[in-house]
């Protein structure tokens, strides 16, 4: 059939038009999955993470940044942290508390109380030993705070890591949406091409019926003249 054949001037129209109908479903199927995928990692963070882990998760974000354009960047860190006395030197230790040493103040509602000054407050599971436990904020190299946030707080987890899962499944949207609905328009445009295509009914001015009918001769029908009868 010449129309659908690329190399005729009908066949390279069509071929025009559903390469723009393709970039619009592209368009609007990767909005879909981009906006699934902020969804869910919204959810992951919101209710997936441990309480330091959403804590942390802005300067974990920052410092990996930081540390994989420079090795001797440095930023500021808050971090909660506790004392602890050396029985044979007798000299105090700080050690960066994690989600496993600690717990979050929670209030009547469920969330964790924040102090104006001293910022969330948590505290330490029975039995951690401790001298002072309080926030610390202080200057630190990004190259070397990444990695130990990493190893201790989030579990080995690059920040994409931890959404992976998420972008996955918006990958998953946009793949399976733009394929069903690319499918559905070669249908709908095969049934054009064989003329049956079906279109509802239309709200039209008298001006824009007259111009679409301008074309229009008649339903086709043969009709000839009776001769009249002699009364």
């Amino acid at each position: 059939m010449a129309h659908t054949n690329v190399f005729t001037e009908e066949g390279m129209t069509r071929l025009r038009n559903f390469k723009r109908r393709t970039a619009g479903y592209v368009a609007a199927w990767l909005m879909c999955g981009a906006l699934v995928s902020l969804a869910l990692c919204w959810l992951q963070i919101r209710y997936g993470l441990q309480p330091l882990q959403r804590t942390y998760l802005k300067q974990y974000v920052r410092g990996s940044l930081r540390a994989s354009v420079s090795q001797r960047s440095q930023s500021t860190y808050i971090l909660l942290v506790r004392t602890t006395t050396n029985p044979t030197t007798k000299k105090e230790t700080l050690v960066r508390v994690t989600d496993a040493e600690v717990e979050p103040v929670l209030d009547a509602r469920g969330k964790i109380v924040r102090d104006p000054k001293l910022g969330l407050m948590f505290t330490l599971r029975p039995g951690i030993p401790y001298k002072y436990f309080y926030w610390q904020m202080g200057r630190g190299r990004d190259a070397e705070m990444y990695p130990w946030m990493r190893t201790n707080i989030y579990d080995g987890q690059s920040f994409l890591g931890l959404c992976a899962p998420m972008l996955m499944i918006g990958g998953v949207v946009f793949f399976s949406g733009l394929t069903a609905t690319i499918v559905r328009d070669r249908r709908a445009n095969r049934r054009y091409e064989q003329g049956r295509q079906i279109r509802g009914t239309r709200e039209l001015t008298p001006e824009e019926y007259e111009r679409e009918q301008e074309a229009a001769t008649g339903l086709g029908i043969v009709v000839y003249d009776r001769p009249e009868r002699a009364t």
